[in-house]
């Protein structure tokens, strides 16, 4: 061999030696930083520091938000109420509280409870409750005209001078004409199940009366404290016909109704007076933390979990312009023929923004747990669930940003897109709370806007309640357990990623060969196929083979001899 091939051979051996895949990360890594720094963000500002500054400081606004609802809650303390909900009262937490009694649960005189004020759902129109009532006993029966005579005594003895009893035959056209009628309240009680008032001793009746204007929760829980709430801070169920505490008897609706009829009843089997004194235990709870920014009837807290956002959809939406404008530059085709894999470049991509979400995640941990006299954000929860959980939504994010860069080729639909997918699932978040954790859990997996807020909620309950998150327990029925909620979001990362490889592989681009939709299923894409070595040359020249192959064990074409001729010289 001359001097002169074994100069070239040298040549070749090094130009043409293989990369790893770790080397290729890191230029692309280094090329990603670069281009975000060159990039203008509104022409004035490099790209990289849009992505910090804005997100700091909106992390700036938090903290000032925090201080600011810190002290417009020291102003609502003085009258004993829970903070910004004027209309409750907080739940007591002393277990030694002594039982009130009290005498007075006929004071209304039966009237209906404000439940029945008010105009119905599509109606302009207010109704007032009447003062005046109407007690129809039915049947109309020897028993139940002694019984109506002892009404009659008690209402008169009550001064319930607005209040009438009388007994009737069933009639369900005139039974549908007393309820419908407004002017005068009429309540219907049905005996028809009892043969004999006097002596029998398991007595059945029904009390019946017209549907109320606000229709009231049935539910035997009321799990509406799911949503950032603690249940403390959910009126006493027994409370529902006090209106605003101004009146109201403060038990179940027509339970004055109900003791009415149970004490003549009585007094009728027995032929002794009856007095009543109702005892009431009232409801305890253990401690928890009383927080303006939660019990307040505003909307401050819609506007922090908004803000909470924002902090990660700002380098989201730089991430997806950045990705579809390298794609529209045809970069994925240049990355191709050096021999690198576009998902390498997403990576880098990727890598870039979990740095710069690193930074913004660290600095708002930090605000979470800032102590501004007297509460922070989170009181109890340590800061490492906080920042962990950031962290892993961060990665979810991202994986799901670079999934959504495959399906856009234009950044104004990409962005659009973002906004309305993501205020379509923060409409329906506050259903979501309180669906089955199975449900939740699949939600998680496919959105990462549900999981970043179940993350949230998770964390302010276990606060509320003075208690560090409990990572393999959950607090509540209907609450994701955290270490579950975590598990979901890195398979849903998972998931992504090779969902966006798999939407490269069948939409290459312009100058791609796509794959069919079902190339996976395909022993040809599995299989290796072995091809030979071939090298072609003249006669003029003797050289040995220069076969080589490049870093993904593919063949290499090499040219001997390429000459290009311009005219006739």
């Amino acid at each position: 061999m001359s001097q002169s091939d074994t100069i070239r051979q040298k040549l070749i051996e090094t130009e043409y030696e293989p990369v790893s895949s770790s080397r290729k990360l890191n230029l692309l890594l280094q090329r990603s930083v670069r281009y975000s720094y060159r990039q203008r963000c509104c022409k004035c500002c490099p790209t990289i520091l849009c992505e910090l500054l804005f997100p700091i400081a909106i992390i700036v606004l938090l903290t000032l938000a925090r201080y600011g609802i810190n002290r417009l809650a020291e102003k609502q303390k003085d009258d004993g109420s829970l903070p910004g909900s004027f209309s409750k009262h907080p739940c007591s937490q002393d277990i030694n509280i002594p039982p009130t009694s009290s005498n007075d649960i006929f004071t209304n005189c039966f009237k209906f409870p404000p439940s029945y004020s008010g105009g119905r759902w599509g109606s302009h129109s207010h109704d007032d409750v009447s003062n005046k009532t109407n007690i129809v006993f039915e049947p109309n029966r020897t028993d139940i005209n002694e019984l109506v005579q002892r009404a009659t005594t008690r209402l008169a003895t009550m001064e319930c001078n607005n209040t009438n009893v009388w007994s009737q035959n069933p009639n369900d056209e005139m039974d549908a004409h007393l309820l419908q009628n407004k002017t005068v309240n009429t309540v219907i009680v049905d005996f028809s199940a009892t043969s004999d008032l006097r002596k029998e001793r398991n007595l059945a009746y029904n009390i019946i009366v017209r549907a109320p204007n606000i229709i009231l929760k049935n539910d035997p829980i009321d799990r509406s404290f799911i949503s950032y709430k603690h249940p403390g801070y959910i009126s006493d169920r027994s409370n529902t016909t006090d209106n605003n505490a101004i009146e109201g008897s403060e038990l179940p609706e027509f339970t004055d109704v109900k003791m009415f009829v149970d004490s003549l009843l009585m007094e009728y089997q027995t032929n002794h007076q009856i007095q009543f004194e109702l005892e009431r235990n009232l409801m305890t709870c253990t401690p928890f933390r009383n927080d303006y920014l939660f019990t307040s009837e505003s909307n401050f807290l819609t506007t922090i979990i908004l803000m909470i956002d924002a902090v990660f959809i700002v380098p989201y939406l730089i991430l997806l312009i950045s990705l579809i404008r390298e794609k529209n530059a045809k970069v994925k085709e240049i990355l191709k023929v050096l021999g690198i894999e576009p998902i390498l470049n997403n990576l880098a991509q990727g890598i870039r923004t979990m740095f710069i979400l690193f930074i913004l995640i660290l600095l708002l941990s930090i605000v979470y747990k800032l102590k501004l006299n007297p509460d922070a954000y989170f009181n109890t929860v340590n800061f490492g669930i906080l920042f962990v959980g950031n962290i892993i939504y961060g990665l979810q994010l991202i994986s799901f940003c670079i999934m959504n860069a495959q399906l856009f080729d234009t950044n104004v639909r990409a962005v659009i897109f973002t906004f309305v997918f993501y205020y379509v699932i923060y409409y329906i978040s506050s259903f979501t709370n309180s669906w089955p954790p199975g449900i939740q859990y699949i939600l998680m997996f496919f959105c990462p806007y549900i999981a970043g807020h179940s993350l949230f909620q998770q964390a302010v309950l276990y606060d509320l309640a003075n208690k560090d998150v409990a990572i393999f327990r959950t607090i509540y029925s209907y609450v994701p357990m955290y270490f579950p909620t975590l598990i979901v979001m890195l398979l849903s990362c998972v998931f992504y990623w090779a969902l966006s490889w798999y939407l490269e592989k069948i939409f290459p681009g312009e100058y791609g060969i796509p794959l069919d939709w079902n190339f996976l299923f395909k022993r040809d894409y599995w299989r290796r196929e072995t091809t030979e070595n071939f090298r072609h040359s003249t006669d003029n020249y003797s050289t040995t083979s220069l076969a080589r192959t490049n870093s993904i064990g593919a063949p290499v074409v090499h040219v001997d001899h390429l000459v290009k001729k311009f005219g006739p010289d």
